[in-house]
């Protein structure tokens, strides 16, 4: 059985992958131009390309608007204070045809993980 990060992995789509609220468990599954930002700063994981320490409560995320392919925000947005802020920062710096991927603690209807416009198990 494959765990929630090669699930979250095979959602990808593109090569630049920012994964948000990464640092406790980092995605050893991820390919590509891997962005990492977290707002605790730790050591950049060996698939990462590079670490963003972003208080996320607050500061944008210093990247160009439509400039990501996949944004994936893993377990990190019932732990901002200003989760609207947190999802228009991703929605901005996310392509127009991008994918955003938020992979869930908590089971679902349909599993734990959704991708905008569709449900996956």
């Amino acid at each position: 059985m494959k765990n929630k990060h090669e699930k979250i992995s095979e959602l990808v789509f593109g090569e630049n992958i920012i994964d948000v609220g990464f640092a406790s468990v980092p995605n050893k599954y991820l390919k590509g131009n891997v962005t990492g930002i977290d707002i605790q700063r730790v050591k950049k994981p060996q698939n990462y390309k590079r670490v963003l320490v972003v208080n996320l409560n607050c500061e944008k995320i210093p990247l160009k608007n439509n400039s990501q392919d996949t944004v994936i925000l893993g377990d990190v947005i019932e732990h901002v204070e200003n989760p609207s802020f947190l999802l228009r920062e991703a929605n901005r710096i996310l392509q127009n045809e991008g994918k955003f991927i938020y992979p869930h603690h908590m089971q679902t209807i349909c599993g734990q993980i959704f991708t905008i416009g569709s449900c996956h198990s």
